[in-house]
């Protein structure tokens, strides 16, 4: 029994003085502040970045993903919901009504929802849209990947929202239809 002790004791201590040693990573603080100020940095960007369909988009506040939809049978029609302090509402949304702007050669616009010359099929976007103010607190817009989306700002509470565009067009930019999805049944 004192061999198989004298054993252990002897392994232990060429642990202690061979492995140990070996794991150790000197920090000075310096460098630890500067790691964990990196750090601290990557989280931040992370909360200020929007990416939607192929889209980033950098803002000059943290933003968190409160809630994410889509529609039964319909993979595409994503809609995705951010909050955000009350305080940084008017820059978030200049700053993505400024990204989303120069996204497409139409910038930010309306569509003409009441006006009977909007004909399906036939009506180019550029005669369809209605320009909007950088005030505005729903605006549609074309992604990189040609699709039109919208954004919309919550009147009374720091939310805003983000999805794909009621209408949808075609690659000459005509407007086919509206995209209304059929929303999911609940039993």
């Amino acid at each position: 029994m004192k061999k198989i002790f004298n054993i252990i004791g002897i392994c232990a201590l060429m642990c202690y003085l061979f492995i140990f040693p070996s794991c150790e990573k000197t920090y000075d603080e310096d460098e630890l502040l500067s790691d964990i100020e990196k750090k601290r940095n990557e989280i931040e960007l992370k909360e200020r970045t929007l990416v939607f369909a192929g889209d980033t988009f950098q803002l000059p506040a943290r933003i968190h993903q409160i809630d994410s939809t889509y529609f039964y049978g319909s993979p595409d029609f994503n809609t995705y919901t951010y909050s955000f302090n009350t305080s940084d509402k008017e820059a978030i949304k200049q700053r993505l009504f400024e990204l989303t702007s120069k996204l497409s050669e139409y910038g930010n616009f309306e569509l003409q929802r009441e006006d009977i010359r909007l004909r399906y099929g036939v009506t180019p976007l550029s005669e369809a849209k209605i320009e909007v103010s950088n005030d505005a607190t729903h605006w549609y817009f074309l992604g990189s990947n040609s699709s039109l989306y919208y954004i919309s700002f919550d009147s009374e509470n720091p939310y805003f929202s983000i999805g794909l565009g009621s209408y949808s067009i075609n690659e000459d930019y005509i407007i086919d239809a509206p995209s209304i999805p059929i929303p999911p049944i609940i039993v």
